[in-house]
């Protein structure tokens, strides 16, 4: 989300100062406004990070909604289209881990799991495997992966993905859909196939400056 008196990225004037400390919306952020804002590393806690907006360090953030609605922050913002800024993999989605054995936790696990967060945890960490170790520094790439069901008329799934140099001035898109009752098998094969389709189209001078 965008945190500050902007509505959409494509608004921001420039020059403009934004706050994000993560490379993946760095990348994003300097596409969209064609490398003509400054970006500020924000790091610390939420509170840290909005007190920066709020003591005139920065003129908006870029957050995780998820994260605000989480710790109940009223901190007023924009709710960024996954075209402007796509979020990263599992963004939102919490995770539990169990010992294979324990099976009152598992079970008790079993009941509560929401079987669309899973279908799109599968698909998006298939997607980040498949393209984590594609940056020629040995560090994670500018990489983002949205896996959400396409519409209310007939609920399928739709995939988008993304590949980014730091710099914002090359960034690669993929695609990707399901049938709407799709099984977890399908979701890890479509984020591997689409995780392939964005390596093909880099290319081996995607990071060349």
């Amino acid at each position: 989300v965008l945190v500050g008196p902007f509505k959409r990225l494509s608004s921001i004037p420039k020059h403009s100062r934004i706050g994000t400390s993560s490379i993946r919306r760095q990348a994003q952020i300097l596409s969209v406004c064609d490398n003509k804002v400054e970006l500020v590393n924000v790091r610390g806690n939420l509170d840290a990070r909005i007190e920066t907006l709020n003591h005139g360090d920065v003129d908006c953030l870029i957050l995780a909604q998820a994260g605000l609605k989480r710790l109940g922050v009223t901190t007023p913002y924009s709710r960024l289209s996954p075209s402007e800024m796509l979020p990263g993999v599992c963004q939102g989605i919490v995770g539990v881990v169990s010992r294979v054995n324990d099976e009152k936790v598992r079970d008790v696990l079993h009941k509560v799991a929401n079987h669309d967060a899973m279908i799109a945890a599968a698909a998006e960490r298939a997607f980040l495997d498949s393209l984590d170790k594609s940056s020629p520094w040995g560090g994670r790439p500018p990489l983002a992966g949205l896996m959400e069901r396409s519409s209310k008329q007939n609920n399928d799934w739709k995939f988008s993905g993304l590949l980014a140099r730091p710099d914002g001035k090359r960034v690669l898109r993929v695609s990707g859909s399901l049938h709407a009752d799709c099984e977890l098998k399908d979701a890890e094969e479509l984020g591997n196939e689409v995780g392939r389709q964005l390596l093909t189209k880099t290319g081996p001078n995607f990071y060349v400056t």
